[in-house]
């Protein structure tokens, strides 16, 4: 899958990964920090298994909405409610959305996580989780 709405998903997989490596900056950061083996395990398979899917481009991003190790992760990613994950995360969620990558199956899921979200008090989290609420509401999910 050589497109552009595909490569991006990629990139946001790998995004994550790396940021599922670093530790949390500041004080929590030297007791061990806010690793996330799980979210890079998961980011790398969901790599892999992008990387398997056919080539076709007819196919387009809905062949994505049957590939749950791909929508899976960066709802993980959301619910470790750190702020550049969950960025990554709700930032995927919302191409996903936009672009019918994903199916009905974890909008419940995603709805809860939007919630929670909202009570984040940092103004980038914030911004995301109503872009993504406006993508889902604009979407015929």
């Amino acid at each position: 899958m050589a497109n552009g709405f595909v490569a991006m998903v990629e990139s946001d997989l790998k995004n994550l990964a790396a940021e599922s490596r670093r530790a949390e900056p500041g004080f929590a950061g030297y007791f061990g920090g806010a690793q996330h083996p799980e979210i890079k395990d998961a980011a790398e398979r969901a790599l892999l298994k992008l990387r398997s899917l056919p080539t076709d481009t007819a196919l387009g991003p809905s062949i994505l909405a049957s590939c749950e190790e791909v929508w899976k992760v960066f709802i993980m990613a959301c619910e470790t409610k750190h702020s550049r994950m969950s960025l990554i995360g709700l930032s995927a969620i919302q191409k996903l959305v936009a672009n019918e990558a994903i199916s009905p199956e974890p909008m419940p899921r995603v709805l809860i996580i939007l919630k929670q979200h909202a009570d984040i008090y940092e103004e980038p989290v914030q911004l995301k989780t109503l872009q993504t609420v406006l993508s889902i509401l604009q979407s015929k999910l």
